[in-house]
Formats: C-alpha cells, sequence, structure tokens
C-alpha cells in the first residue's frame, strides 16, 4: 500500500472514530435528560442552562490549561 492508501486509511479510521465519540456523547446526554426529567428536579430550560454554564467553565479552563502549557508568545504578549 502506498502513502495514499496510508493516509486515506487514516482518514477513514478517524471519521469513524469521531463518529462514535459523537454518537457515544449524544446517547449519555439523551439517558441523562430522560432520567433528569423523569425524576422531575427541574425543567428542561433549567437542565439547558446549567450544561451551558458548566461547558463555558470547562471550556475557559481547557483553554487557558492549554495557554499556559504551549506558552504561546506573539510581540511579548501571551494570546
Amino acid at each position: 500500500m502506498g502513502w495514499q492508501g496510508r493516509i486515506l486509511s487514516y482518514l477513514i479510521a478517524g471519521g469513524i472514530l469521531a463518529f462514535l465519540v459523537i454518537g457515544l456523547g449524544l446517547a449519555v446526554s439523551a439517558i441523562y435528560l430522560a432520567l433528569a426529567l423523569e425524576a422531575g428536579r427541574t425543567s428542561i430550560e433549567e437542565l439547558f442552562t446549567k450544561a451551558d454554564e458548566a461547558f463555558a467553565e470547562r471550556f475557559i479552563e481547557e483553554r487557558m490549561k492549554f495557554i499556559e502549557s504551549v506558552n504561546i508568545r506573539t510581540s511579548g504578549r501571551v494570546l
């Protein structure tokens, strides 16, 4: 197999892996949503608001960790 075939196989494997990860995430989210709504603990609006806030906090934390670990510098300023 030439290098083109190897690249194609990596692209296919990456696509399959991405599909599985996204599918698993959606399945877990759907189960959590169903259980939370069935328990009657919260309304769907509250649930999505809390999820959005948690995602935003997590995204900011991960971004800051990335910037600190890579230590990106441009013109003497940290991005």
